[in-house]
């Protein structure tokens, strides 16, 4: 089990209405499959995100438009070697996102469902070193049109490891 605790404050002054306090309590699970080599994987999430903006003439009742946020998460993944240095990996994301205020510019209550998938490859090229091609995508649905996205990407990571 998980307990996490953040402030998320924006630099910009007038970005400070978005403001928020985050708490999230999750918990996750792992499963070791020796003759396979593999790892199965999930987790589960939930989240609370308080408005914390400053009151402001714009904006009387500070905070943010959408209020206050409420979260559910559910994440599953697999990793598993497909021979001494290369493995194989992919997951599954969806999350739920319930804000509590009417938003005054779309005159509703915006709800967000998120859904990521990400794959890709570790290969070990030598000690030390690893290199990780990886395609992700995410896709967030809002019931308020300019918080809908889809996104792509690709990326190649190499990473070294010092010991």
């Amino acid at each position: 089990m998980v307990v996490q605790s953040g402030r998320n404050r924006f630099a910009d002054a007038s970005l400070s209405l978005n403001d928020f306090n985050q708490f999230t309590l999750g918990s996750g699970w792992l499963h070791i499959m020796p003759d396979w080599n593999t790892a199965l994987l999930g987790s589960l999430f939930l989240a609370r995100e308080k408005e914390v903006g400053p009151v402001t003439l714009a904006n009387p009742g500070g905070g943010r438009a959408d209020g206050n946020k409420r979260t559910l998460g559910l994440r599953v993944g697999i990793q598993t070697s497909l021979s001494k240095i290369t493995e194989l990996f992919g997951n599954l994301g969806w999350q739920s996102g319930t804000f509590d205020k009417t938003n005054a510019a779309f005159l509703r209550k915006r709800n967000d469902r998120q859904y990521d998938m990400s794959v890709g490859v570790n290969w070990h090229l030598d000690k030390g070193w690893t290199l990780r091609p990886q395609l992700s995508y995410m896709k967030n649905a809002s019931n308020i049109v300019i918080y809908g996205y889809d996104r792509m990407d690709v990326s190649l990571a190499i990473r070294r490891d010092f010991q």
